[in-house]
């Protein structure tokens, strides 16, 4: 199984948390905007050299929420990851790759039946490519498709499953599960983004003293695979960037149309490679841990 294909799952596990401070689902149309920042610290590879690592991202989704609880939507983001190399004898020196730049569009539609059901999917296209890089040489294309079940007024839990393409790899197809389990009136777990400003999934500990906080422990796997330009190492290749963290955080929403957020964890067991444009490994470092750091806000408007 592919994990670097679960990132999409996160943007229908946790949807925008509408319902904070009121009653009832909303309804009719609702707009957001969301950003986010993320800091690594400096992590040394095993062959020596280091790199530090900064994040950015903004995000904009329209949704319309019925009565019944369906829902449909568009969804679009940009990031971009700001990796500084030094000293790679590895490479001679040489720097891999410059900055990462992604470009996201998805249409999640969610359905509720009339036995507890609920049925999603998520049809979505990106690229993903290094400055100096095509547009269309980043492409990728896939869907997650599922069903969720409430076993009682607080589990959740659904099967799914989802299929991806990938830069120089062949289709994905892979099983997912929905998790959000409500122990009691101030602690949850369930399987999806969480707070942070990254994109993989994971699964959190949730603790709710009131409707305006929520402290979050968690875990999550993280990828990030991408076309690399035709005047680095790799001319025309691709490279990606795997790793671990487990991180703590809080989030605070004085109204029902703001979420703000910190998170502070360490990132683990990570691996850089890069392949030439035939798909040949020409690099494979792993490195150290290193501390993660950030912040995100959304603001929702009806």
């Amino acid at each position: 199984m592919k994990f670097r294909q679960l990132l999409l799952l996160t943007l229908l596990v946790n949807m925008p948390s509408l319902t904070q401070g009121q009653d009832g689902p909303p309804q009719g149309w609702v707009s957001g905007i969301s950003g986010g920042y993320l800091h690594q610290s400096n992590s040394d590879l095993d062959n020596g050299g280091e790199f530090g690592l900064d994040q950015a991202t903004i995000q904009y989704d329209l949704s319309r929420f019925l009565a019944d609880g369906d829902s449909y939507g568009f969804s679009t983001s940009y990031t971009v990851w700001r990796y500084d190399f030094s000293n790679t004898p590895a490479l001679g020196g040489a720097v891999p790759w410059s900055d990462i730049n992604m470009f996201d569009f998805g249409v999640p539609l969610r359905y509720k039946l009339d036995n507890g059901w609920r049925v999603f999917a998520l049809p979505s296209i990106r690229s993903t490519f290094e400055d100096g890089a095509s547009f269309s040489d980043g492409l990728t294309y896939g869907g997650i498709f599922g069903a969720s079940y409430q076993v009682s007024d607080r589990l959740t839990i659904g099967p799914g499953f989802g299929a991806f393409s990938s830069i120089e790899e062949s289709m994905s197809f892979f099983p997912i599960i929905l998790i959000n389990w409500e122990l009691n009136d101030y602690w949850s777990v369930e399987t999806g983004r969480g707070l942070g400003a990254t994109l993989g999934p994971g699964v959190f500990m949730n603790y709710d003293p009131d409707e305006n906080w929520r402290i979050q422990f968690g875990g999550r796997y993280e990828s990030l695979r991408f076309r690399l330009d035709d005047d680095g190492i790799a001319p025309g290749g691709a490279a990606e960037d795997q790793n671990f963290s487990f991180f703590a955080g809080a989030r605070y929403s004085p109204n029902p149309g703001m979420l703000l957020s910190l998170y502070a964890g360490w990132k683990f067991s990570g691996t850089l490679t890069m392949d030439d444009s035939t798909g040949a490994e020409l690099f494979q470092e792993d490195y150290d841990g290193a501390f993660i750091g950030g912040f995100t806000a959304k603001f929702y408007f009806k």
